[in-house]
């Protein structure tokens, strides 16, 4: 069920609905979506009793304290409204307490020159919003009033008496001892409006900690002495904030421990790993999108609306959206996981491996919201806080610096891509971004401080040869030492170039692969500092194979290629790689320094093997192998070059793709010694033979469909290639 639609709020399974997080709205929601042919906000279509600030989009002011903000959006979301943190051409209220802030002369600006008229009320009209649970009157509250804008306190003039909705009549709170605890950082304001908020339902406010005169404990970090004291008393109710206003605003006392992920104070430091990580969602909207982006948020990532080449990971909620469809096909290093892998990662606080079958886009999981804290992870906070589980500040991570100066393009951002190591699920995984390199500080006035140096220097020299000048003798002098200086540098010159060409062949080159990298535009390009720190660990990658003072050993590909590099090297590649795997060397550079032998057995080249990150299916597919077991690995055995075409003597056909000459190339890698290039017409007297007197042509399928001749065998150009990728010479 992804909508419930009914005319009133209290029906049987209004609960359920709402643990959930399935949206309940009215008939007229789909009426109008399906009259504009697109899904209206359900959140605008509430069956009636209406929520207390339903029809209301907010916006906080920048210069209130995050704390309030942060109170604020939790607020009026689980009070029926909605929150935007930018302007727009939907918000109803901007909160703030001065009109000096930028967002309230942008809504000045918005309501002169586009008619848009949003209320700009000060932070006391939501305040008394919360404590009367409704929506009161704006007017008394609008900072366009001298009055309110410097009192800070409503116009009490302009105030009217109505009737207070408190909830008395439903005392959610009723005999709980309530701390707050002070870490929201929030302002007295709504402070003070809170406490009258669990008075009014039933609850008594505890204002100096003592754990043994509490029952409820509202929290938000899962840190500190007086979160371990009242965590460790069984009969303490310990919640978060969002936690309290949503059993006010359901009327329903639920302990936070049998709710949802977000009832829970949250832990002070990110999990290592989440940070800077960018994750989408799709298919999965309302309050369970919602309840994503906060657990992604909270664990220290980057929630993004949008989906591109820059994201790590793609929540599905289905496998037939255009999200999905998309990262499959075009951006193979996104990870597909389902909500599960999302809530897990933060019931443990780890980040897990999304490689999991559990966590696969498309898998069979538990209904969002349905996973709850452990209590063995839990246990841990109480006794020693988050020292106890390792957790580190994510503050310091990707802090590595790279050298050069180089612009970091779309494409060669995704070299800091995240890579997944394998592990248990209850294993950290290792994450790291690549940062740019940093900006010289004040090179400005380093400059110009060299600029008068040398300025002065000139001048001096100038003063010094005016003076020489007027001496015959003096300037004698002068250019027999410069005669005797210029020949000793040049002495001592020639013998430093010698010492450092003595010293260059000397140097032997510790290189453990040499590699070259085709068709892997789309998914990763190195720069220059990427290679360095690559070379650092042996890993020679090279463009110019031909010059290359060692073999190429390795091809690294995302598949099975045709092109003129992946073909020409196949003769001597001891292996084929995934891209993932340099971007797993880099990752692990940044977050390691170990010596090369431990790190080529933290990042092992074989995990990374084409066969391995791919399906063995797909790459047989792609050898055109139907043989039994892996056709790659079958390739790869045989030793090393494999000159298949060395007694096999070929003719070219001038017209085949790419050009006779690149094509006579790549067989010259596989071995092939005798070979023409010929014009096929009529038959050309100087073919080559086999050793057996047949003449075998490498032709194009549709220009050269007309060539017949006796004894003479054509073949096209996909037989050379399933030659080179078996090994060996093919039936024709």
């Amino acid at each position: 069920v992804e909508h419930v639609l009914s005319h009133t709020a209290d029906f049987s399974t209004a609960a359920v609905a709402a643990e959930r997080l399935v949206p309940v709205t009215t008939v007229q929601w789909l009426v109008d979506s399906c009259r504009e042919q697109q899904k209206k906000n359900y959140r605008l279509y509430f069956p009636a009793p209406a929520p207390p600030l339903a029809g209301v989009v907010l916006c906080a002011a920048n210069n209130l304290p995050q704390g309030d903000k942060d109170a604020i959006y939790t607020a009026v979301r689980l009070f029926g409204g909605q929150y935007l943190d930018s302007l727009s051409r939907y918000t109803t209220h901007l909160v703030a307490v001065d009109r000096v802030n930028s967002k309230a002369v942008v809504a000045a600006h918005l309501r002169q020159k586009q008619g848009l008229f949003i209320k700009v009320v000060h932070l006391a009209w939501f305040a008394e919003c919360l404590r009367q649970q409704r929506r009161v009157d704006e007017e008394p509250y609008l900072l366009s009033d001298p009055v309110v804008c410097e009192s800070g306190q409503p116009n009490a003039a302009l105030v009217r008496t109505g009737p207070d909705i408190r909830s008395s009549e439903h005392p959610v709170l009723a005999g709980k001892r309530v701390y707050v605890s002070s870490d929201f950082n929030m302002s007295k304001t709504l402070v003070d409006a809170l406490e009258e908020l669990i008075r009014a339902h039933g609850g008594t406010v505890v204002r100096e900690f003592d754990e043994n005169a509490m029952d409820v404990f509202v929290g938000r970090f899962r840190s500190g002495e007086r979160f371990r004291r009242a965590f460790a008393l069984p009969r303490v109710h310990v919640g978060l904030l969002p936690w309290l206003f949503k059993i006010i605003a359901s009327r329903r006392y639920l302990r936070p421990a049998d709710g949802s992920l977000l009832d829970f104070p949250v832990p002070k430091k990110r999990i290592p790993g989440f940070h800077k990580l960018r994750i989408s969602v799709t298919s999965i909207n309302g309050d369970a999108r919602h309840y994503l982006a906060q657990l992604i948020s909270n664990m220290g990532a980057v929630f993004t609306k949008t989906l591109d080449c820059k994201n790590d990971v793609l929540v599905c909620g289905c496998v037939a959206s255009s999200k999905y469809l998309v990262a499959r096909s075009r951006w193979r290093n996104i990870k597909l996981v389902n909500h599960l892998w999302i809530e897990e990662c933060f019931a443990r606080w780890q980040l897990l491996d999304p490689a999991d079958a559990r966590y696969a886009a498309g898998a069979t999981a538990a209904r969002l919201g349905k996973t709850r804290l452990p209590l063995s992870v839990l246990a841990h906070w109480s006794d020693h806080g988050s020292e106890h589980l390792g957790v580190e500040d994510s503050d310091e991570e990707g802090t590595t610096m790279q050298p050069g100066g180089e612009k970091e393009t779309c494409a060669e951002k995704k070299t800091g891509r995240t890579e997944w190591t394998s592990g248990r699920a209850d294993e950290p995984v290792s994450v790291s971004d690549i940062p740019s390199s940093p900006v010289p500080e004040r090179a400005c006035r380093s400059a110009k401080q060299k600029a008068s140096l040398k300025l002065h220097s000139d001048i001096e020299d100038l003063n010094k040869y005016t003076s020489m000048s007027k001496s015959s003798h003096q300037m004698e002098k002068y250019m027999h030492q410069l005669e005797l200086a210029a020949s000793t540098h040049k002495r001592d010159g020639a013998q430093e170039s010698a010492k450092n060409t003595q010293h260059k062949k000397k140097k032997p080159e510790d290189m453990r692969h040499t590699l070259v990298m085709t068709g892997c535009e789309h998914t990763l390009v190195l720069s220059r500092s990427d290679m360095l720190k690559l070379a650092r660990v042996g890993l020679k990658v090279v463009s110019d194979y031909t010059a290359a003072k060692r073999p190429v050993d390795t091809i690294v590909a995302p598949k099975v290629l045709r092109t003129e590099k992946f073909l020409k090297c196949l003769s001597r590649a001891h292996r084929i790689i995934h891209p993932s795997y340099l971007s797993a060397v880099l990752s692990q550079l940044s977050t390691s320094a170990v010596g090369v032998d431990e790190f080529h057995r933290l990042v092992n080249i074989d995990d990374y093997a084409l066969e391995c990150v791919l399906s063995e299916a797909q790459v047989n597919h792609d050898l055109c192998y139907d043989g039994p077991g892996s056709g790659l690995s079958r390739l790869l055995e045989t030793p090393t070059p494999r000159l298949i075409f060395a007694q096999f003597p070929l003719n070219l056909s001038t017209n085949l793709n790419g050009g006779a000459p690149l094509i006579e190339s790549i067989l010259q890698a596989h071995g092939l010694r005798d070979t023409r290039i010929v014009k096929l017409g009529a038959v050309p007297p100087d073919m080559v033979l086999l050793p057996d007197g047949q003449t075998v042509v490498v032709a194009h399928k549709q220009k050269d469909l007309k060539f017949r001749a006796p004894g003479v065998t054509v073949v096209d150009w996909n037989w050379c290639v399933q030659c080179m990728f078996h090994g060996e010479i093919v039936p024709y």
